[in-house]
């Protein structure tokens, strides 16, 4: 019965404050516009375009594993390579992306084994993941997913960011 009462008290409250402005537009007389006398002033304003800072990223593209500095290509059959070697405020990354005959599971051993002959320990591992650090801070992520393409199992995204930069 209370949740009645508020609810009552609510709109009585509400259909008050109604009434109060009402009575007080009519005392001031505010002027009301109409939709068309709106739209022209929203029109005459002064519109500012501030310049946009320019874009530092400098991105290159890359068609090839060996491209990316200190990572093993990786040497089963692949398809569709494509990436990115991605720059600005003095680092670098890299992403890269392309489709493996192997299973998700075994790209993702495949780089495990080969990452760790290149000094890098692991941060986070699972079936077909996995994230690994060298000594210098350098990480890389590889992502290896299961998917159904002629001769082909798995889907691979490959993350690789140096370590900090010194100066």
């Amino acid at each position: 019965m209370s949740k009645y009462r508020v609810v009552i008290k609510c709109a009585f409250s509400i259909g008050i404050l109604f009434v109060q402005s009402g009575a007080l537009a009519q005392e001031t007389q505010i002027p009301t516009m109409t939709k068309e006398q709106v739209q022209q002033s929203m029109n005459r304003r002064l519109q500012l375009t501030l310049p946009q800072p320019k874009d530092l990223r400098n991105d290159k593209k890359l068609s090839r594993l060996e491209e990316i500095p200190d990572i093993p290509p990786y040497p089963g059959k692949i398809d569709s390579p494509d990436g990115h070697e991605m720059s600005g405020d003095g680092r670098i990354a890299y992403r890269f992306k392309f489709y493996a005959k192997e299973k998700p599971e075994e790209v993702a051993q495949w780089y495990a084994n080969a990452l760790s002959m290149y000094n890098f320990t692991s941060v986070d591992k699972t079936d077909t993941d996995l994230t690994m650090r060298n000594k210098q801070g350098a990480l890389v992520t590889v992502n290896a997913l299961r998917v159904d393409r002629k001769d082909l199992n798995s889907v691979v995204k490959l993350y690789y960011t140096p370590g900090p930069v010194r100066k």
